[in-house]
């Protein structure tokens, strides 16, 4: 198994800065994942954006377990986005192209240890921002937040409000501006917090846009549960997806509260959800370009590679092949077609 230490890559960086003491301290920095057998690889990179507001880049490719050992848990407070943008991240339940806003106040109990899968590709996205910045963003309109997150940033109590999302495509443009960016020094961070922003007020409009399909009164807690873990199984196969009766059956619920539910609960249709997944990683394998178009179609379990085609243009505006060779995605084609699937 390999290891993967904060408190060792902490102690790097603190030698690193301790070398050049008259030089201001850097505010990117990037921490290596050491395998002797040189097969995995990876990085953690830390950036510093302003007082309050910081990113967390993980990056890996793994051919055996990685245990990432955190800093010991200690009292304090956190929001943070997490974006899973490669790879299922099955620590935090975050499947690929999903992300999660969470608010906590830790006691120092907390468990300091990650564990990845061998086999995964994983890259993760992570904001963290003090509850203070964030009560500046909002202009303290705490009455706008959803109760559970509102009570958590006013009485500073211990406890966590988490909040699952599917990273919608104006988010995952976004997503991929930060990870590509290519300016240095001041524009940098400039660039980075501009768009750290950006994606924050679009993280913070889905709870605007999903107050009209809250969980219905006829969704008990369970049921929602229920829902909850139809939605995990179903992007988790969705190279071999369940029937909608299978999926049922599979959490326990019935067929026909299946399909109202998840429109209600989700706001979008069983297909929906497991087609704007299927093309979130069929545009991702296309741009890294090591496929073919007919291996993505299969990688992501359309046996035909011409419906594969007609559904990915009818999704970015652009053929497989075109994005393949670098053409853009129509992000307002995405848009458009996810709210009519929803």
């Amino acid at each position: 198994m390999l290891v993967l230490s904060e408190t060792a890559l902490y102690q790097q960086y603190v030698q690193e800065c301790s070398e050049h003491p008259d030089a201001p301290k850097p505010d990117i920095w990037t921490g290596y994942l050491h395998d002797p057998s040189g097969i995995s690889q990876g990085y953690r990179t830390y950036i510093s954006l302003c007082p309050g507001l910081d990113l967390q880049v993980d990056d890996y490719i793994l051919h055996e377990d990685l245990l990432v050992e955190q800093l010991p848990s200690t009292p304090g407070s956190c929001l943070e986005a997490s974006f899973s943008v490669w790879g299922d991240n099955r620590n935090e339940q975050t499947p690929q192209g999903y992300n999660f806003l969470t608010g906590y106040v830790e006691d120092g109990t907390a468990e300091n240890f990650f564990r990845w899968k061998a086999g995964d590709r994983v890259l993760k996205f992570d904001i963290h921002m003090e509850f203070e910045f964030f009560a500046t963003l909002i202009n303290s309109r705490y009455d706008q937040l959803p109760p559970g997150l509102a009570r958590i940033l006013l009485t500073n109590e211990i406890g966590e409000y988490l909040d699952l999302a599917q990273t919608t495509p104006a988010m995952q443009a976004i997503v991929n501006q930060i990870l590509t960016c290519h300016f240095e020094g001041a524009v940098r961070r400039f660039y980075l917090e501009a768009k750290v922003l950006e994606l924050i007020a679009l993280r913070l409009q889905q709870f605007e846009l999903s107050v009209p399909k809250a969980p219905a009164p006829y969704l008990s807690p369970a049921q929602i549960k229920q829902l909850h873990q139809a939605r995990w199984l179903l992007l988790s196969q969705f190279d071999h997806p369940p029937s909608i009766l299978d999926l049922a059956q599979q959490v326990g619920i019935n067929h026909n509260k299946l399909k109202r539910g998840f429109r209600d609960l989700f706001g979008t249709t069983v297909f929906g959800c497991l087609h704007s997944h299927r093309m979130q990683i069929a545009l991702q394998l296309l741009q890294e370009g090591s496929l073919t178009v007919a291996a993505v179609a299969s990688a992501i379990g359309y046996a035909n590679a011409a419906k594969f085609a007609s559904a990915f243009k009818r999704t970015y505006g652009i053929t497989p092949s075109a994005c393949r060779t670098g053409a853009k995605p129509d992000w307002g084609a995405a848009i458009a077609l996810e709210s009519k699937l929803g």
